[in-house]
């Protein structure tokens, strides 16, 4: 965006027509030498849904125009135009794309940190969708995540397991996520040959905590018709990718006759160790434990 005369922005405007934001502004070579200049328009936005931050949106280039031969003292006048798709972001239970309801800020100027010449326009946009964690929650579609690696799991899934750092847990936090009522367990498929642990905490108090592993005899067993005292035994079993229930804490607002409410929360999930998971479901008072 850099050119070699002054140029000076002024007189923007900004209209939406719900598909496409028109923005339009003045341009004017104060300088002595004719001159290209590359106009940026940048937007950030102060959401209406808490779950997404000014700061985790950032500032997004939307539109760019290259205007040649700006000849001294002439006054130009450009028209931009940008899909509001461009100030989308990924809602990742719905797993689509989303237009953030908000405050937004349009930005012109030559490069991103150029704020000078700006509009405001409010868009009413979407909510980002509730994750039900009465229904099966695969581990990888998480809104945030430290120290974790993603590899190749099970049902076409991918699983979630703990970084590099071994001297640090690996962590996922899911946002916006609705506790059923009456919950009684979590339930989760994972996996771990020697020993891993994971703990989930919901609003900050822990939720349920598992550690062990899930190696299984029965692979090597499966190779011989009837093990005997000449059988030759592995020295390790294979780890197998298990369902396995947890019972829950105290939660709040939980009580012995009635149990829990529904609620709206955020669920942080800790690991350690040698464990993969693969996804997550909460099981409630009087409902069968299928894992989907």
């Amino acid at each position: 965006g850099l050119s070699y005369g002054e140029i000076g922005y002024s007189d923007m405007k900004l209209t939406c027509d719900g598909r496409m934001l028109h923005i339009s502004l003045d341009l004017e070579n104060k300088g002595k030498t004719a001159t290209d200049e590359v106009v940026q328009i940048y937007a950030t936005v102060e959401p209406t849904d808490e779950k997404l931050s000014g700061a985790s949106y950032g500032r997004r280039l939307v539109a760019f125009v290259r205007e040649k031969d700006l000849r001294p003292g002439e006054t130009r006048s450009v028209h931009l135009e940008a899909e509001t798709d461009t100030l989308k972001v990924y809602d990742v239970v719905r797993r689509e794309h989303i237009l953030p309801g908000g405050h937004y800020h349009i930005y012109a100027g030559r490069n991103a940190y150029d704020e000078e010449l700006f509009c405001d326009i409010d868009l009413e946009g979407e909510a980002f969708a509730v994750r039900d964690l009465s229904r099966m929650v695969p581990a990888y579609a998480c809104d945030g995540y430290e120290n974790v690696g993603f590899e190749k799991g099970d049902l076409n899934m991918t699983a979630v397991t703990p970084g590099y750092d071994t001297g640090k847990s690996a962590g996922l936090t899911y946002e916006k996520c609705r506790m059923p009522e009456k919950p009684k367990a979590v339930s989760m498929i994972l996996k771990s040959k020697t020993r891993g642990r994971v703990e989930l905490i919901w609003n900050g108090s822990v939720l349920a905590d598992w550690s062990g592993n899930t190696s299984s005899p029965e692979r090597p067993y499966n190779t011989y018709e009837t093990p005997t005292e000449d059988t030759v035994m592995p020295q390790s079993w294979d780890a197998v990718w298990t369902e396995v229930e947890c019972g829950l804490s105290s939660l709040p607002g939980m009580s012995e006759k009635e149990g829990a409410a529904a609620a709206d929360g955020t669920l942080t999930i800790r690991m350690d160790g040698d464990v993969r998971l693969l996804s997550l479901k909460v099981i409630c008072e009087g409902s069968q434990n299928i894992h989907i």
